[in-house]
């Protein structure tokens, strides 16, 4: 074999390695695209069943959507998770007021990132923290995130 097959060898085998990760990552991502439509048109069909479980399944899915750059499918997601978490923080603070800050925070990122308002969402973040008790409700929601 002279010097320029194995180059073309080693290029042929490194594109082959190339595409298979990136069809591999393409099916996740349109797996994770799947499932957040599912989630929710579950809820769109059933709001008021498994209001605890789609928040925290909205919450975890929209993280990972920002994750893989799909900022608007994650929007749908957050606002939604971000109204949940705002009804389940209202009537248990101590069990969700940390996701609400935590989907807030998200919510404000993604807003900034599509060229949307952010303060809003942001504000409400600090305050939710505020209440969860200042620096060390803060810590306790940022080492959630990304």
């Amino acid at each position: 074999m002279t010097g320029t097959q194995r180059d073309l060898s080693g290029i042929i085998t490194l594109l082959d390695t190339t595409f298979t990760g990136l069809a591999s990552n393409l099916s996740s991502h349109a797996s994770i695209i799947q499932e957040s439509m599912n989630l929710r048109q579950a809820r769109a069909e059933q709001p008021a069943i498994h209001t605890e479980r789609f928040a925290m399944t909205a919450e975890k899915l929209s993280t990972r959507l920002v994750e893989l750059g799909h900022h608007e499918e994650a929007l749908r997601l957050l606002l939604d998770a971000v109204e949940v978490f705002r009804i389940l923080a209202a009537e248990r603070p101590s069990e969700f007021d940390r996701h609400l800050a935590s989907s807030l925070k998200v919510l404000a990122v993604v807003l900034n990132h599509l060229g949307h308002e952010s303060l809003n969402a942001e504000r409400e973040a600090a305050a939710v923290v505020d209440r969860i008790g200042g620096a060390e409700g803060m810590h306790a929601v940022t080492r959630r995130r990304f």
